[in-house]
């Protein structure tokens, strides 16, 4: 649709970028009920029995959620994972398309040039969504009792203070 709209000529960088970070970020947010059932189930497994949640399975749990603490707890953690969703995609998407044009001015467009595209657009996104995912996580399986965090930013924030910039890509 948008090349139609261009003449068939290649979208910039910008446009890109705009594109695929509106359709991460809201795929992301309609995703995240899904997302929040399954942290919770698999950070259920890490608690002691005494503060376990013993849900059942995924449905379990998506029904669950709302019904003990509010239908909006099925969000909780959104704004880490819309952030993760549109960043991510932009990165990945806009870089990969970028890298392929560029490679296939000096290599023809074949399958060697999408696969190096795709490994570069690769390390892009894990260096631009693995400090949202260990938010998004930590918003997401936190209870009382534990470390609250006020928000993304403020888990981020937390994370740097605590642990420094590894704590950003570290395991959660």
């Amino acid at each position: 649709w948008l090349r139609k709209k261009k003449n068939g000529e290649y979208l910039t960088l910008g446009e890109k970028c705009v594109v695929s970070f509106i359709s991460g970020g809201l795929g992301s947010f309609f995703a995240t009920p899904c997302d929040v059932a399954m942290i919770r189930m698999w950070a259920d497994g890490t608690f002691p029995p005494h503060l376990r949640r013993g849900y059942t399975g995924f449905l379990n749990a998506l029904g669950r959620i709302p019904k003990e603490e509010g239908l909006f707890t099925l969000w909780r953690g959104s704004m880490p994972t819309v952030a993760r969703g549109a960043f991510g995609n932009m990165v990945m998407l806009s870089v990969f398309e970028q890298s392929k044009e560029m490679l296939a001015k000096y290599f023809g467009y074949n399958q060697k040039t999408v696969v190096m595209a795709t490994l570069i657009s690769g390390i892009f996104t894990t260096i631009a969504s693995v400090p949202f995912d260990n938010a998004k996580v930590k918003l997401q399986k936190m209870q009382k009792g534990g470390i609250i965090y006020k928000g993304l930013l403020d888990c981020m924030k937390t994370t740097l203070k605590r642990e420094g910039i590894r704590g950003l890509y570290s395991g959660t």
